[in-house]
């Protein structure tokens, strides 16, 4: 008796039939009882029933006489599995019907199998045991209607799928006067979900797809395929042109089957519940400001946790696809002003675990990657470097230590000593977020809550319900709530679990003025004179001069520690370039002091554009087959790095 239901089953009939057989009784009294317990209503296992026949009790008591507890287990039926009322023949015949026709309703299909039927005398399907086969047999009108299943697709590899689509956007400002809908084109990679270019236009025309595409491609390489719908600008004799001589092969959606580009709405989605719902259009004066604020979205909050597109984008790296000259010079002359040129990729070769992964280059710098024969001539393996120096996201372990980190890094120090607010501004570029996570990733995160908010230029409730969100808690409806929601939440941190709270606003400059003015509530704590919270705001210039307005004398008061990131000096930017080199493996000069000084010139000693231009003119030493980088090779770098 090993299956557990059977076992209860038994058991129950047992219970029931004791007394019938634990006694010799005669044919009246055994009669008597069975009557009886007939009588009475039981809770009976895995039934609805709730009486059991006389009849029943005597059968359960003579098969316990033969066969003891094991003859009280219910017997499987020998047809087990097999309709009984409907034959082979007949399921054909139905399935044949219903095939034909889906919308064929089960009365007539009933009438229909009478008429059919050759025996006269065989009893009429019932039909509730027709509805029941054709459940079953997914034979019903909405199982034989429903559309395929779609499955879950992903690219094998960076670059080799593209989806591109059109969002309609917000009205804003019109030059002139007026207002105007911008429209969004937006590209996205399907491996990795990393999107390659999005930017708003005036209009929804070809040349706007075009430019879109173009700064795509000089952003992160050529793709293999470039899957669209079936739009007019999709289904123009230019962009197949240009696909053709880029060596792009276009795919369009099958009509009326919209699910296969459902990560490029997906975005979209993000862009209206993330980035346009906590948009203040009030502050957006025209269109180039409206794209450099969707483009610090995409590139501090989209690009980042929890889905890490940039991560994705580099595990994806293309190493089974390998470059193959297809196109000759007659073909490659032919392509578009601007537009770059590369062999297409072909699929299928196994990869080399010995070769290092391959990476898309900017496509403007895509002719210095490959020599004659079409082999991969790395400017890391032509200088001897055993890894990229100038990396845009460096190596917290081998921070430069320039005077202005050393100077940084003692505020904010004392700014984790004795707690409070801080304000660290700063270039684009210079350095203020990589200084902000090597700070907080020295910190004990037992005794400390890091609360990292990537740029936020919505109202101030939209604020507030993001921080009390990273706090782990379920926002209130109103502000006032709110505030006291999120007091109560790093008072509790403080006291019960022994942690304080750090909150950190990157890209600051961009918060609105009823966001800041919130900000001195959160640090403003009636109980007693500790500090429970501290906080860091981080941006541009421009936040000085938006916290130097007079209705933002509270939060700037509160203020203890604040400090202006420089660039570099003339002879940091020089331990800086050896410093790099060094970490890369070498120890040989690479950029002469001609070449030094073009750099400082061109970027103020800003360490992004540093690392932009100086990698640009490793690339460009290497094509040239040039050891060493001077003014000329830094010149025509600085013009290809767009500085």
């Amino acid at each position: 008796m090993d299956d557990p239901k059977s076992e209860k089953v038994a058991l129950f009939r047992y219970g029931l039939i004791a007394t019938l057989v634990l006694e010799q009784l005669s044919r009246g009294e055994l009669m008597r009882r069975a009557r009886e317990l007939a009588a009475l209503h039981y809770d009976i296992p895995f039934s609805e029933r709730t009486t059991i026949s006389v009849g029943t009790l005597l059968k359960w008591a003579r098969r316990y006489r033969k066969g003891g507890l094991d003859a009280l287990n219910p017997k499987r039926r020998k047809d087990r599995g097999v309709n009984r009322v409907i034959s082979p023949q007949l399921a054909q015949l139905i399935e044949r019907l219903k095939r034909e026709n889906p919308h064929r309703t089960g009365t007539t299909l009933l009438r229909e199998l009478a008429l059919s039927s050759n025996d006269p005398n065989s009893q009429p399907l019932s039909a509730a045991t027709l509805y029941r086969f054709l459940k079953e047999h997914g034979l019903t009108q909405k199982q034989l209607l429903s559309p395929p299943a779609h499955k879950k697709f992903e690219a094998e590899f960076a670059n080799q799928i593209w989806q591109s689509d059109m969002m309609f956007g917000p009205y804003i400002p019109r030059p002139g006067g007026g207002k105007q809908q911008a429209m969004l084109y937006a590209l996205l990679d399907d491996a990795s979900r990393l999107v390659p270019h999005a930017q708003f236009y005036a209009d929804e025309g070809l040349e706007s797809l075009l430019d879109c595409t173009r700064q795509g491609i000089a952003a992160r390489g050529i793709p293999v395929r470039f899957y669209v719908d079936n739009g007019k600008v999709y289904r123009s004799a230019q962009l197949a042109r240009i696909a053709a001589t880029l060596g792009i092969l276009i795919v369009h959606t099958p009509p009326y089957q919209p699910e296969g580009r459902g990560k490029i709405e997906r975005f979209f989605r993000s862009v209206r519940d993330q980035f346009l719902a906590s948009l203040d259009l009030k502050q957006v004066t025209s269109m180039k400001d409206l794209n450099t604020r969707l483009d610090a979205w995409i590139q501090t909050a989209y690009h980042l946790p929890p889905i890490w597109p940039v991560r994705k984008w580099r595990s994806a790296s293309i190493r089974s696809i390998h470059p193959r000259p297809m196109f000759s010079r007659a073909a490659s002359s032919r392509a578009p002003p601007g537009w770059p040129i590369r062999s297409p990729m072909v699929f299928g070769s196994p990869p080399n675990p010995n070769r290092r992964p391959l990476r898309h280059p900017p496509a403007s710098t895509t002719s210095n990657f490959f020599t004659r024969n079409g082999r991969m001539a790395m400017f890391e393996t032509f200088f001897g470097f055993k890894k990229s120096p100038f990396a845009s996201t460096p190596d917290s372990k081998q921070l430069f230590e320039s005077g202005a980190w050393t100077q940084l890094k003692a505020r904010l120090q004392f700014l984790t000593d004795h707690r409070g607010a801080g304000l660290l501004t700063g270039e684009p570029g210079s350095g203020k977020s990589t200084a902000a996570r090597t700070w907080l990733a020295g910190l004990n995160p037992n005794l400390y809550k890091i609360v990292y908010l990537h740029w936020s230029s919505g109202s101030a409730l939209d604020l507030l319900r993001q921080l009390a969100r990273d706090l782990d808690l379920e926002p209130s409806h109103f502000k006032g709530d709110l505030v006291d929601q999120i007091a109560e939440a790093i008072v509790r941190l403080n006291k019960t679990k022994k942690q304080h709270p750090i909150v950190v606003f990157d890209e600051a400059q961009l918060l609105s003025h009823p966001a800041l003015e919130q900000i001195p509530l959160l640090l403003n704590f009636d109980m007693d004179s500790s500090t429970y919270l501290t906080l860091l705001l981080i941006g541009q210039p421009l936040l000085r001069r938006t916290l130097s307005l007079q209705h933002h004398e509270a939060l700037r008061q509160r203020i203890a520690v604040h400090y202006h990131l420089e660039g570099l000096s003339r002879s940091e930017l020089d331990d800086y370039i050896a410093h790099q080199l060094k970490a890369a493996g070498c120890t040989q000069p690479v950029f002469d002091d001609t070449a030094r000084q073009a750099l400082y010139q061109a970027t103020k000693g800003i360490p992004r554009k540093v690392n932009k231009l100086a990698l640009t003119a490793l690339r460009l030493a290497a094509s040239r087959k040039v050891s060493i980088v001077d003014e000329a090779v830094l010149m025509d770098a600085a013009a290809e790095a767009l500085l």
